[in-house]
């Protein structure tokens, strides 16, 4: 007597494949909660034009939004939790005005920049914020909250093109107002350093933690207006 494996064997690679197919399904689902914060990430958009953009939309804050990511102490990421919620503009065609000045695209069209922030970040907060449209609205609720250039104003720090500011002026500035210790990220253009970003970060309540490993600038810096 033989005994015909043939279907055993079958089975046995389906079951596989099956289990393969649901732990690949379920590492989309967990991934984006493997994170510790949030980073609310701001540009000086003026210093967009010192690295030599040609053109802005109109009435862009000084302070624009980058984005809002879901961060880890220990490293990048994570990012690209789930492609199976593709952005779609529709979704948030309600808050475009607010948008186009508080979150414009600096690069390119409007369309790419914020699927490129939905489908990188946005999609690793489904835990907290489970549609693209509550994705979106809270990080521009953030931004009018904080309001970083309005906090620069009240302590006479205002867009120059030719005078710097001492820099821990403007840290001292943003971080006595939030509470909590902030990233700066600076760029250095023609020997100058320009205040590029300021990144607050936020527990996964919203409420302003100090940033794990912020990011500093020296010296003096450049807050230039807008002037493209």
């Amino acid at each position: 007597f033989v005994c015909d494996t043939s279907f055993t064997r079958s089975g046995r690679m389906l079951s596989l494949r099956l289990l393969l197919v649901f732990a690949f399904c379920l590492s989309v689902v967990v991934a984006y909660e493997d994170y510790d914060y949030f980073t609310h990430a701001n540009r000086w958009t003026g210093t967009i034009c010192a690295m030599g953009e040609d053109k802005l939309p109109a009435n862009v804050w000084n302070f624009t939004v980058h984005g809002l990511w879901p961060s880890r102490k220990e490293e990048l990421g994570p990012e690209y939790c789930n492609l199976t919620y593709p952005f779609d503009m529709a979704e948030i065609k309600d808050l475009l005005p607010q948008m186009n000045t508080i979150w414009p695209s600096i690069y390119g069209s409007a369309e790419e920049f914020y699927a490129h922030e939905w489908d990188t970040h946005g999609t690793c907060a489904l835990d907290i914020l489970p549609t693209e449209h509550s994705y979106f609205a809270q990080a521009l609720k953030i931004a009018q909250k904080f309001q970083l250039e309005h906090i620069l104003r009240e302590h006479k720090i205002v867009p120059s093109e030719y005078e710097p500011y001492d820099y821990y002026d403007v840290e001292n500035a943003i971080q006595g107002a939030m509470g909590a210790k902030v990233s700066f990220i600076c760029k250095v253009i023609e020997g100058k350093p320009y205040l590029h970003e300021a990144r607050v970060c936020l527990n996964k309540s919203f409420q302003v933690i100090d940033c794990p490993d912020p990011q500093s600038c020296y010296g003096y810096v450049y807050l230039p207006p807008v002037t493209c």
